[in-house]
């Protein structure tokens, strides 16, 4: 009989190790709490609108090798629309596209800031120093420190910091230059911009987010494995796994690819010695992502998407010809209490100013993740855990584990393979 493994958690992570798991032939019981896939990277339905909706626009870069990977094994990656061209609004309406041709690095980047109108050329030659320093930094040097004291070290103008390295880090790491750790944010530009034309596309997926991930069921069936939607899991042990319904299974190893919260909740209660681990995702923070979905009765703009300048809001993504607009507010600290009524406002108003359209919209949603994300903070590497530092037959996986990664997509995927790896080397 092949190993049986129970992993808790449908989201990114949880998925890419079950997926893993599985076409090594270890049979896979894949738990998820509420009735999709993708997790905080997913979509819920919407009555009102009988359509499925995203919790909060999420995109790739071509850099995410190991996420773009999990999406061809799940026989979706074209969906996934690619862009070479970024676009920025300022508050007057003017746009900047800025593209990304495909040249030798580093001279794709070179149109990049030869097109951003929206910054002094004193400013783009600034911050064109400091990205030539960002290739030749280690990022252990600055592990530890904020992200806006590398940015001061660079002797970076305030107002370069705010419309062009702020946007970044904030949709990136979803934590402003001083909350965020610099070797992290380094390594986003390194990688992300850096490295190479094709590194530097972003895909923004074409379908709603959970459809990416609906293959899943059907490829554990296929190894013998099971995909179990609704299933609420209230304890773990080496061995076992409760469930909230009362029923329980037997597994040769337990895989926790839940939140930190919920996994620091479970091993708290787990007779296992978790102590440390605890503690230190205890001492992990959030930082919350506020979305507003809207509709308007004529299209409020023929782009794709942009970043909003000088606004609450840090992206706009334009679908159904320009009439449905997804904004997102990254670290969204100051938003994520504001009432709903007042963010959509917010969203009419900016909208308004930059093309002088003010009609309210027709259908709106917001959504606010207050834990969105882990937060990316200056040291937090000192408390994310390794996807092994439990007992023999628990692991863990998620962003939040040490992967080197910010928390994204990428780095749920690098998690619950590197977890699913050393797991089946166990087994």
């Amino acid at each position: 009989m092949p190993p049986h493994v129970a992993v808790v958690g449908g989201g990114v992570a949880g998925i890419a190790a079950a997926l893993r798991l599985a076409e090594r032939g270890v049979r896979v019981t894949l738990l998820e709490r509420t009735n999709r896939l993708g997790g905080r990277a997913g979509s819920f339905r919407d009555g009102s609108l009988d359509e499925s909706i995203d919790n909060c626009q999420h995109v790739a870069l071509g850099c995410c090798d190991q996420y773009l990977d999990l999406l061809a094994d799940l026989g979706v990656a074209d969906s996934m629309h690619w862009t070479s061209s970024f676009h920025y609004i300022e508050a007057d309406g003017r746009t900047s596209t800025l593209p990304i041709p495909a040249l030798p690095s580093p001279l794709h980047g070179l149109p990049l800031l030869a097109r951003a109108g929206f910054l002094s050329i004193a400013e783009r030659a600034s911050i064109a120093r400091a990205l030539a320093g960002v290739r030749l930094t280690g990022g252990d040097k600055w592990a530890g420190r904020s992200f806006a004291s590398w940015l001061e070290a660079k002797r970076q103008p305030d107002r370069a910091i705010e419309r062009f390295w702020t946007p970044i880090i904030v949709s990136a790491c979803n934590a402003r230059p001083e909350d965020c750790d610099a070797a992290a944010a380094l390594k986003v530009f390194r990688d992300g911009f850096l490295r190479s034309h094709r590194d530097a596309r972003m895909g923004v997926p074409s379908v709603p987010l959970s459809d990416l991930y609906s293959a899943t069921g059907e490829r554990l069936a296929a190894a013998d494995g099971k995909l179990w939607l609704g299933a609420t899991v209230s304890g773990v042990e080496p061995g076992r796994v409760s469930l909230r319904s009362k029923e329980a299974l037997s597994v040769d190893a337990v895989l926790l690819a839940t939140p930190l919260v919920v996994t620091a909740d479970l091993l708290d209660a787990a007779p296992i010695d978790a102590s440390d681990v605890v503690e230190n995702l205890r001492r992990i923070r959030h930082s919350p992502i506020v979305a507003v979905h809207a509709e308007f009765e004529e299209s409020v703009s023929d782009l794709p998407h942009a970043v909003l300048l000088d606004a609450p809001f840090d992206w706009l993504f334009f679908k159904d010809a320009g009439r449905r607009v997804h904004a997102v507010a990254s670290a969204a600290d100051g938003l994520v209490g504001k009432p709903g009524e007042e963010l959509i406002a917010a969203l009419t108003n900016e909208i308004g100013r930059r093309n002088g359209l003010g009609a309210p919209p027709v259908w709106s949603r917001v959504v606010k993740e207050r834990r969105a994300t882990f937060l990316v903070g200056p040291g937090v590497d000192a408390y994310r855990p390794r996807v092994d530092e439990l007992a023999p037959d628990v692991w863990i996986a998620g962003d939040y584990t040490a992967t080197g990664w910010p928390a994204t997509m990428e780095g749920a995927t690098r998690s619950g393979r590197l977890a699913a790896e050393g797991l089946l080397g166990r087994l």
